[in-house]
């Protein structure tokens, strides 16, 4: 018998463990391989701190941090990575971005 599989393609980086996190985590248990699929570049963000409040953050800076959330919860899961090539332009046009 071939080892079954579970696929959880989301727009955001965030959105899998946020929507579907418990149904993830049940297949992996039950050993089910994995794929973890965002759609997006991971280019948009809004971030809360304490020094500013909610705000937007660069694409340049956002980058990077989503793709390590992204890459920290599938590894956390045991899940296999995948991004797709989804440009978030609505927010590559405010001010400061």
């Amino acid at each position: 018998m071939s080892k079954r599989s579970i696929a959880m393609i989301m727009a955001h980086a965030d959105d899998i463990e946020l929507s579907a996190g418990a149904t993830l985590a049940k297949y992996i248990a039950q050993g089910h391989a994995a794929l973890y699929g965002v759609l997006s570049r991971c280019n948009s963000g809004w971030t809360v701190t304490e020094e500013k409040g909610g705000h937007y953050v660069p694409s340049r800076e956002i980058v990077p941090r989503r793709r390590a959330e992204a890459e920290a919860a599938a590894a956390r899961f045991g899940a296999t990575l995948y991004y797709g090539d989804l440009l978030e332009n609505c927010y590559t046009t405010r001010q400061g971005v």
